[in-house]
């Protein structure tokens, strides 16, 4: 994952853990931030079986509700555990959604996460996180921009 990274010119820090972690309040603690630095990725379907990922900032949780109207479809739900390894190739609380981009998945983002100039995505490993600014979060991953957060 740190390696489309550097490919692409972005710059980030990797940041290990001294034990691996799976909420975002643990990964704020081993990363010394606050946790809406932290990006949760949130792994949805929709009515035709397709998976989307939302991002949101690790405070706040998706409101599937304003997804769906912003969506405008009948519905979504979350992905269950066995759906989102086999999806995206990583466990759930180690999602990283740079690496995701391979997978064809489409990436959706609550407005929100732009307001930290850094923000925290997981490694895709439960043991580091990477810390870069937002705009190149947004940039690299080029995510459609939404409000599904609360």
């Amino acid at each position: 994952m740190t390696k489309l990274l550097k490919e692409n010119d972005v710059d980030f820090i990797l940041k290990p853990h001294s034990k691996k972690v799976y909420t975002c309040e643990e990964a704020a603690v081993e990363r010394g931030i606050k946790v809406e630095q932290i990006v949760k990725c949130m792994v949805v379907k929709n009515p035709d079986n397709e998976f989307l990922m939302a991002l949101i900032p690790g405070d706040k949780r998706l409101n599937i509700k304003k997804f769906v109207k912003a969506l405008d479809v009948k519905k979504l739900s979350i992905a269950s555990r066995e759906e989102v390894q086999k999806v995206t190739g990583y466990p759930i609380g180690a999602i990283s959604p740079i690496g995701i981009r391979k997978h064809k998945i489409k990436i959706f983002m609550d407005q929100s996460v732009g307001n930290e100039d850094y923000v925290d995505i997981s490694s895709g490993r439960p043991d580091a996180g990477v810390e870069l600014k937002s705009i190149d979060l947004i940039g690299f991953l080029k995510p459609t921009i939404m409000d599904i957060a609360e």
